[in-house]
């Protein structure tokens, strides 16, 4: 009865941190854990058969909520069904709690099924690795596991947020008493979260540092939506070019083409910055990064509270620790700073560039191409939708288009295929006031389709295919593409598309053939259900 107790309580636990949207794959070896939660009624548990899948639905929890979100599952190669989600949990900074069963540790390399090296398994992707008492059916463990929840909490939401694990090893009998009553024991303390105050910086010093540089560059990677320093975003793009990742949500206030015009950068560009001025994650634009690789700044500053930077541009960046909203409040307030000459170059190169890739926009035409899809749905969502972006060519394509006044979220931590869905999905269950529209490829949709295999797929779920038989991105990247025999190995040609996924899910289906008609599509995703719209492009068309 002991292990009933303890499990009990560690549900407790969860609900007083406000971890209560779960992702939940199913096993012996953890039931007794989703029993507790069970018992406690105060948890959002959703099924999701697959492990991969269901911490990628956590990951999309997380990201709807703001907040870390959990994934529980079984035993042994279960718990390596997570890794792709942790590991963009950690490089995407969301926060995100993994709770894997474990045999105890007398079972390690005892030919005992379904027993691996489950303690610090994600030491290299993750924040911080917690293991319960070997004990937990034999002593009371609360003190222990107080200290060791509300430790991997707070890990997880600050100063960094990210993944944390925490490994519940449990011995036979581990079903004791799993149908009795809940067992209440409160905490001996509140759970207390304290965000570190953000102080503002010295507008003088600012000024000072600032006004000694004629060409300040902008470039805002991606980052989580925020209402509060729109404002400031709108005024910095009045003095500085912002060029902002469509991941960045504030593309609606960034300069309009520039990842266009970047497509034909030369030797003679001379539009190097002084000083960059960077906040937010990775950017999705391959031609930015060899811009600023090809004619680096002088100086190079990241905007980033939790001091966590890379260095994609080879920049050796100088980190700011402080909150972005803050730095670009204090700058709003500096009028002193004379960037305007590079701000019009900049505009006028942008404008220039739009024009010379003519080909991608939409010319007095109903019909549309796969960068028309994309374009297409980013310019008719609003406030109230939030988009989850595939990688591979759909985050490019929105990346062209570069606009938009809809939330976009998309998986660039690890930058895989796999997940994209299952993220939407998760996302969706615990955002359910909102509209959810997921659009990617065909292959990132097969390969994720068990997504789609959850105890309750959420209405307001929209999914757009689009399919051209293969992962066609390998057209356009050169190398690839320069050895024919190589293709049909990496560019994995099929002839499927998802009208039986759908009915196997019971998913209503509807599918597009040439030509796309642009007011079908917005008329389509005014619908209130969850449904799959493909569109089905086939090459010699």
């Amino acid at each position: 009865m002991q292990i009933r107790k303890n499990l009990d309580f560690l549900a407790t636990l969860f609900f007083e941190t406000g971890v209560t949207y779960w992702a939940v794959s199913p096993g012996s070896r953890n039931a007794p854990i989703v029993a507790a939660f069970v018992r406690h009624g105060g948890f959002e548990l959703h099924s999701f058969p697959d492990e991969r899948c269901a911490a990628f639905a956590a990951l999309g929890m997380s990201q709807a909520t703001g907040y870390a979100c959990g994934v529980i599952c079984t035993s042994g190669t279960a718990v390596l069904n997570l890794y792709p989600a942790i590991c963009e949990a950690f490089y995407q900074r969301i926060p995100m709690i993994v709770l894997t069963a474990d045999r105890p540790e007398e079972l390690l390399d005892q030919w005992d099924g379904q027993t691996i090296h489950q303690n610090q398994i994600f030491e290299k992707h993750i924040l911080e690795s917690f293991e319960t008492p070997q004990n937990l059916g034999e002593k009371e463990c609360f003190k222990d596991l107080e200290k060791i929840i509300y430790t991997a909490v707070k890990t997880s939401i600050t100063p960094i947020l990210g993944p944390v694990h925490i490994n519940i090893p449990m011995r036979d009998p581990i079903y004791a008493g799993i149908n009795e009553p809940f067992f209440q024991q409160m905490p001996e303390k509140h759970f207390v979260f304290v965000k570190p105050i953000d102080t503002k910086p010295d507008v003088a010093f600012l000024r000072a540092e600032l006004t000694q540089f004629r060409r300040i560059l902008i470039v805002a990677g991606q980052h989580t939506a925020d209402a509060h320093m729109e404002p400031y975003m709108a005024n910095i793009a009045s003095k500085f070019p912002l060029l902002a990742d469509i991941t960045s949500n504030f593309s609606k206030f960034g300069m309009d083409g520039w990842e266009m015009g970047l497509q034909t950068v030369d030797e003679n560009f001379d539009l190097q910055p002084e000083l960059l001025i960077t906040f937010g994650l990775s950017v999705t634009s391959k031609k930015l990064k060899q811009f600023l690789r090809n004619f680096p700044p002088a100086e190079h500053w990241h905007i980033s509270a939790s001091g966590f930077t890379g260095d994609p541009f080879g920049s050796n960046p100088d980190t700011k620790t402080i909150e972005p909203i803050s730095f670009f409040e204090t700058v709003s307030e500096i009028a002193e700073i004379d960037n305007f000459d590079y701000l019009k170059s900049w505009n006028d190169f942008a404008e220039k560039g739009k024009t010379n890739y003519a080909p991608l926009q939409i010319k007095n035409t109903i019909y549309l191409t796969e960068f028309e899809i994309v374009r297409s749905i980013l310019k008719h969502s609003d406030e109230t939708v939030t988009l989850q972006i595939g990688n591979s060519m759909a985050i490019r394509y929105a990346g062209w288009e570069g606009k938009t006044n809809a939330e976009v979220h998309c998986n660039r931590g690890t930058s895989g295929i796999d997940g994209t869905l299952s993220t939407a999905v998760g996302y969706a269950l615990a955002k359910p006031d909102k509209k959810i529209i997921c659009v990617l490829g065909d292959v990132s949709f097969f390969y994720d389709s068990n997504g789609l295999w959850t105890d309750h797929l959420p209405p307001n779920l929209q999914i757009v295919i689009i399919n051209n038989y293969g992962g066609k991105i390998f057209n356009y990247i050169d190398g690839p593409n320069q050895e024919p025999a190589l293709m049909p190995l990496i560019q994995t040609p099929h002839k499927f598309d998802a009208e039986h996924i759908a009915a196997h899910f019971g998913i209503p289906y509807f599918s597009n053939t040439l030509p796309f008609i642009e007011e079908k599509l917005i008329e389509g995703l005014l619908q209130n259900q969850c449904c799959i719209y493909e569109y089905l492009i086939h090459e010699d068309k």
